[in-house]
């Protein structure tokens, strides 16, 4: 089961097939369901209904790297308030690789995803620079992810369970 596991050195953050150079950490974090409480007066247990699902945030970070031209154009997409779509978070176990982006497709259940999934897209929310006169200098930004990220493989494909 060891060698199943994601290695997390191949991993990396792009724009599209543009690698933010630097970059070392990237973390998915929310994907809930919000569940509703539907109890009312009386009732000895406790009843609840299942609401909206929320995509959640995604944060990365890494090495503050000011030269590099896709660190500046995800800085430039936090103060226009761009809609990200082709924001990539790869992983690679030498056997498998892919990465999780917004999905972009509607018409076809795949993956984990049901048929009708919404259309994705994140939002970065923040960004922090770091410098300490002991370290490298640091970067990081959270993102708020809207609609559905899918998984796809490393050509582009959306992936399919068990294929």
């Amino acid at each position: 089961m060891a060698n199943e596991s994601m290695l997390g050195f191949k991993g990396k953050v792009t724009i599209g097939t543009n690698t933010i150079l630097g970059q070392g950490t990237w973390n998915f974090a929310g994907i809930t369901r919000a569940v509703l409480d539907s109890s009312e007066f009386g009732d000895d247990w406790k009843q609840n209904r299942f609401g909206r699902i929320d995509a959640g945030q995604v944060s990365f970070n890494g090495f503050f790297i000011p030269d590099d031209d896709y660190t500046m154009d995800a800085i430039q997409a936090l103060y226009a308030g761009t809609d990200l779509t082709d924001l990539r978070f790869w992983f690679d176990n030498g056997n498998t690789s892919g990465y999780f982006a917004p999905n972009n497709s509607t018409g076809t259940s795949h993956g984990y995803l049901p048929e009708g999934s919404p259309i994705g897209y994140i939002n970065l929310i923040n960004t922090t620079w770091a410098m300490d006169q002991n370290a490298l200098g640091t970067i990081s930004f959270t993102g708020q992810c809207s609609g559905a990220i899918a998984r796809y493989d490393a050509d582009g494909s959306l992936w399919e369970v068990g294929a």
